[in-house]
């Protein structure tokens, strides 16, 4: 008796590969009685089909995440954020302003112009 595996039996150790003809094993199943063998045929399916919504019964094992693949999506500044920034800034500059003009008036009291 031979220890070793033959091709054949390796063969036969591997999975079958599943043909469209398969009836059996259909796990994926659209509202629209469709079924699939595999989530990308069922999702596919639905987008082209129905819009990419699933119509009611659609069964499919595939958990969808609310987090997508790729890059995420860049922040934006909302307008009324950078409004308000925008009028924090101009606060700060019409005080400075202030202060500097108030300044001038009290250096302009004693003649005392210029600077160091």
């Amino acid at each position: 008796m031979n220890s070793r595996i033959s091709i054949e039996d390796t063969k036969l150790l591997k999975n079958k590969r599943r043909s469209k003809n398969d009836t059996k094993d259909r796990d994926f199943k659209c509202g629209c009685g469709k079924k699939y063998l595999s989530y990308p045929a069922l999702y596919t399916h639905v987008k082209t089909k129905h819009g990419g919504v699933d119509p009611p019964g659609t069964k499919s094992t595939q958990q969808k995440s609310s987090r997508g693949r790729g890059r995420p999506r860049k922040i934006d500044v909302f307008e009324d954020t950078k409004n308000q920034q925008d009028k924090e800034y101009e606060k700060v500059q019409r005080r400075i302003r202030e202060n500097e003009k108030q300044d001038r008036i009290f250096f302009s009291s004693f003649n005392a112009y210029g600077g160091p």
